[in-house]
């Protein structure tokens, strides 16, 4: 099995959760926050490093609660994939 990115890293010691638990799961990754803010991963990186956004270092990524992520205006809009 290779390393797993993103936010299913947090699942890879739970079998047991739904293939779409990172819809329900509380918090994002750098990547999703930038899609859905519609910013750079870089730009959510810095923000999480000078405690602009809540968020955790967990190894070598940020874990940035979804609430947070929920309360911030996007910088512009995000075309539907």
């Amino acid at each position: 099995m290779g390393t797993v990115e993103g936010p299913l890293f947090l699942f890879a010691q739970l079998p047991d959760l739904p293939m779409n638990a990172t819809e329900t799961f509380p918090v994002v990754d750098p990547r999703e926050a930038a899609r859905v803010l519609g910013v750079t991963p870089r730009t959510v990186r810095r923000r999480c490093k000078n405690g602009d956004l809540e968020a955790q270092k967990v190894g070598d990524t940020w874990a940035i609660p979804r609430e947070e992520i929920e309360n911030e205006t996007p910088r512009r809009q995000v075309a539907a994939a």
